[in-house]
């Protein structure tokens, strides 16, 4: 299966409308809120569409059609200088099925890691992306993490 179609031969783990979409792994989630019952797909990235244990990927993929927004959320415990990478990766992997679409990067920790918020390589990562839309495209964040897409 190509790159263009990675995306194609896996099913959404949610409704087509769902108005919360929660992506969850141990002790960290992260909430995307759908108010406007647009169209909205979840994937499990890591060990469903990306199976290779040793493929740098991130957790999930959250994509709201509508609005051509996806979200890549990686879930933490405390480890998460590691977690940049991940998303950093798994976005270019997947950017010949998004074309048309704006990335959004989401860290979300459950850990004691407020002192990462402050370490220059994700200063540096946030600082990059910038913001689209009127939102920071990258940023960490502590579990539970609930947003509006």
């Amino acid at each position: 299966m190509s790159e263009k179609d990675i995306l194609s031969g896996h099913q959404s783990l949610c409704d087509k409308r769902q108005k919360r979409i929660v992506s969850k792994e141990k002790r960290s989630s992260h909430t995307a809120v759908n108010e406007k019952r647009q169209l909205v797909r979840q994937y499990l990235i890591d060990g469903d569409v990306i199976k290779d244990k040793n493929a740098i990927k991130c957790d999930y993929l959250v994509l709201n059609d509508e609005k051509k927004a996806a979200y890549f959320i990686e879930l933490k415990g405390s480890k998460v200088v590691h977690a940049i990478e991940q998303i950093e990766e798994t976005a270019k992997r997947l950017r010949p099925c998004l074309l048309e679409y704006q990335f959004y990067y989401r860290i979300v920790y459950s850990g004691s890691c407020t002192h990462n918020v402050n370490r220059a390589e994700y200063l540096e990562w946030k600082l990059k992306h910038g913001s689209a839309r009127g939102i920071d495209v990258a940023y960490m964040k502590r579990s539970p993490y609930c947003e509006t897409i």
